[in-house]
């Protein structure tokens, strides 16, 4: 299959530099990799420009302008080098992905061909299903999404946004659009994997993964974003 995925990135310099490299270390699955930089201003748009996309296979994009995570998605869609692609996904700066992870995602696609989408357990936050509600076919365990999905970090057949193009609500629209698509459209999309988020500790409890990082700061950039342009915290 062709595989393209977008990761979108805006500050979380430190993050993204964890991110990327362990990315590269777990993901041995052969696909096409676009950094989206949403006009950074704490030196992410240097160190992609002149370190990452020297020392790791991708692609950078330096938007000349913060378009959203939204449009940002949909520009990746849209560009030239990533048209033709049975799966595209996509990932955000805070994830950190487990070994195999697209190996597992791509042979749930393969053994389940009704399957449209594929996104990441939580390994903090999991979705809200018992034992009861996971389902199995030829081997593949999964969870059927009727409320929600994990937005950070996704896959889906390309097939699917031509008949459903991709919409955005808000800052929770990604989710949103997911649900809308099992409960509206009958679209089977699942669970898959563990991962683990860069703020998952401070958000869920526990002790900070990365101690010398400056989650506080992070945070008031979250929350000065979020007054700016009107959005609601969750």
């Amino acid at each position: 299959m062709k595989i393209a995925i977008v990761m979108l990135a805006f500050n979380r310099l430190g993050f993204t530099k964890i991110v990327i490299d362990n990315y590269f270390k777990t993901t041995k699955v052969l696909h096409k990799l676009l950094v989206w930089d949403n006009r950074s201003s704490d030196g992410s748009r240097e160190w992609l420009d002149r370190v990452a996309k020297k020392k790791y296979p991708l692609r950078v994009h330096l938007s000349r302008r913060n378009v959203g995570c939204q449009n940002a998605v949909r520009g990746f869609f849209a560009h030239p080098s990533y048209q033709g692609m049975d799966l595209v996904g996509k990932m955000d700066n805070d994830v950190l992905i487990c070994d195999s992870w697209l190996e597992n995602f791509v042979e749930a696609f393969e053994k389940v061909p009704k399957l449209q989408v594929v996104s990441a357990w939580n390994e903090r936050n999991p979705p809200p299903y018992d034992g009861s509600k996971w389902i199995t076919e030829k081997g593949i365990k999964l969870a059927p999404a009727l409320k929600g999905m994990q937005g950070s970090c996704w896959l889906a057949r390309r097939s699917l946004f031509d008949k459903y193009p991709f919409t955005w609500h808000g800052y929770h629209g990604n989710w949103i659009y997911f649900s809308r698509l099992a409960w509206n459209h009958g679209q089977l999309l699942a669970y898959h994997k563990k991962v683990t988020f860069l703020t998952d500790c401070r958000q869920w409890g526990g002790d900070s993964p990365f101690p010398d990082y400056n989650y506080n700061k992070y945070y008031a950039q979250m929350q000065a974003y979020r007054g700016k342009h009107k959005i609601l915290p969750k």
